[in-house]
């Protein structure tokens, strides 16, 4: 297992008190790229971890992304570290400034291999895995195919909303992957369409109501990419202005 933990002691690079008394923690450490840790919970955009050698503190939720289930179901860690990131004794109270942009093609490396949720064709097991895939993934625990996952953002769609999802979440089995495949519906939404009888713009409305399925760490290492690659091109800008 790739795991790093630089201990750089527990003497504070600042020591100073906020207005109501509490200390800045500081930084003990730095966790490096690939570095597997536990995942104990979550406050204020910060992950409480625990390392491999049993150390706990915090990093940025933005550095940690969960491991592939589909190929580590019995492993000992829930999350890997995504860049190097300063590992933290005590939840921070006050903003951490976001580490220094990378430049784009890193920045698009990552984004193309963001999580997805995968469904299983027979067990409807759910599984994490890097969502730079066309169709399935393959669960090494069930052997079976589990597709990449949908939902259907329609108000009165009646699919079983599960896991405190607000919306139904499902998945299609591509039986010709290669060939044309018809457009993607929600299953849930044709017990109440009348699909013979409806227009093509009628047709069109409802396939705007489906879409890929987006797992909220995905969602928020989104945002976080979209602003390093802003912050990336502010950069490049200044350096030609110099």
């Amino acid at each position: 297992m790739n795991r790093s933990l630089h201990c750089f002691g527990r003497v504070a690079v600042a020591a100073f008190f906020l207005a109501n008394g509490c200390g800045s923690p500081s930084s003990s450490g730095s966790l490096q790229p690939g570095t597997e840790v536990q995942l104990i919970g979550e406050e204020a955009g910060f992950g409480k971890i625990q390392t491999s050698e049993g150390e706990v503190g915090y990093v940025p939720l933005g550095m940690l992304k969960q491991r592939n289930t589909a190929e580590a179901f019995d492993a000992d860690h829930t999350h890997a570290i995504v860049r190097a990131t300063d590992f933290y004794d005590g939840l921070p109270v006050e903003p951490i400034a976001p580490p220094p942009p990378r430049d784009r093609a890193a920045i698009d490396r990552e984004q193309h291999t963001l999580n997805a949720l995968f469904i299983g064709e027979e067990t409807g097991r759910e599984v994490i895995a890097p969502g730079n895939v066309h169709y399935f993934v393959v669960d090494e625990e069930t052997g079976e195919r589990c597709w990449r996952s949908i939902e259907c953002i329609h108000p009165d769609c009646p699919g079983e909303k599960k896991n405190g999802r607000p919306y139904y979440v499902f998945f299609l089995v591509a039986e010709k992957p290669n060939e044309e495949e018809p457009p993607i519906e929600c299953n849930a939404c044709l017990r109440f369409r009348d699909v013979d009888r409806e227009t093509p713009l009628e047709k069109t409305e409802w396939s705007r109501y489906v879409r890929p399925y987006e797992l909220p760490e995905t969602l928020r290492r989104r945002g976080e990419l979209d602003d390093e690659r802003r912050r990336f091109v502010e950069e490049l800008r200044k350096t030609h202005a110099d």
